[in-house]
């Protein structure tokens, strides 16, 4: 369950902060502590801070000037729905200088010190997300990240300001960014299922709801509404199977005479099925643990999705 999310100027300032359940009393007064703390933790070990565990509560952390997090970035291609038109939403798109652009210095021929370009879009950033601890740090950071991304295109005007040490800053021009988070959450399937891409021997993979639309697919032309339509059928003949039984199903695997192998999941509190593509020339356990990873992922979306009544818009 989420709690608080914090974005969070280098110099401590609280530009932008969102409530939702049992929230964190006065979570303003943490920003000042937190770059403190990340500054801390580079000054000594070389890293920023990511992750505070607490006996209840858990802090995921994110810097958009680590290089962690511009290697994250980086990683996660750009990404459009399946079967829209549209192009793919911000925050799911990642370009290596908005992350960690190194700064030139250039020597000057007269006794002025060097001087450092600004870089655009303002300073360096970092969102502090607030949630329970059994949501977990892959969660927590996979929220954060993707926040913090969508914050930075959203607002690169103003936070041009920030950068530039003017001394008014409205904090009022940020307050546009609690409609967006809704569309930040939902669009989490898809950078999941991205990187799920990643794992050898995986050839496609895509969530499909119920009633057979197709939430995310990681390749072209799909039938949502054939595949749906098998699944169904297929759903209903293994739970006849499950039930005599006296249990429940929940995935399958169907392997033909071609080259790939299909990986079943219903997914609790999903209403929607996950489907992958895999090959059968490769050994299932070299792949078995992360599509068991991303289905887990998922789950823990949906949950989430759920609690904040956002599955009905999706």
């Amino acid at each position: 369950m989420l709690r608080n999310v914090l974005i969070i100027s280098d110099g401590g300032l609280v530009l932008f902060s969102k409530e939702f359940f049992n929230t964190v009393s006065q979570p303003r007064l943490v920003g000042s502590l937190l770059t403190a703390i990340l500054e801390f933790s580079t000054n000594n070990v070389g890293a920023p801070v990511s992750y505070l565990e607490f006996s209840t509560i858990a802090v995921s952390i994110c810097s958009s000037k680590g290089p962690e997090d511009a290697k994250l970035m980086l990683e996660r291609p750009s990404t459009a729905s399946s079967g829209s038109a549209s192009p793919a939403p911000p925050h799911l798109s990642r370009h290596k200088s908005e992350f960690h652009n190194p700064v030139e210095r250039h020597e000057t021929p007269s006794a002025t010190p060097k001087q450092t370009p600004r870089r655009s879009g303002g300073g360096s950033l970092i969102c502090a997300l607030f949630h329970d601890v059994e949501d977990g740090p892959e969660l927590g950071r996979l929220i954060a990240v993707e926040l913090l991304s969508s914050f930075r295109r959203q607002f690169g005007a103003s936070l041009a300001k920030v950068g530039g040490g003017t001394p008014h800053i409205n904090l009022n021009d940020f307050e546009p960014f609690h409609a967006t988070i809704p569309v930040v959450l939902q669009g989490l399937v898809a950078p999941v299922l991205e990187g799920l891409m990643r794992v050898n021997g995986i050839k496609m993979s895509l969530l499909l709801s119920d009633d057979s639309r197709i939430l995310h697919c990681t390749a072209d032309g799909v039938d949502g509404l054939g595949l749906g339509a098998n699944l169904e059928a297929l759903s209903n003949l293994s739970e006849d199977a499950m039930g005599a039984y006296n249990d429940v199903f929940r995935s399958a695997v169907i392997s033909g005479r071609g080259s790939t192998r299909l990986h079943i999941f219903r997914l609790p509190y999903a209403q929607a099925t996950l489907v992958v593509q895999s090959c059968r020339s490769t050994r299932p356990r070299d792949f078995l643990k992360p599509v068991a990873e991303t289905v887990r992922m998922c789950v823990k979306l949906f949950k989430l999705m759920d609690n904040l009544n956002l599955l009905t818009d999706m």
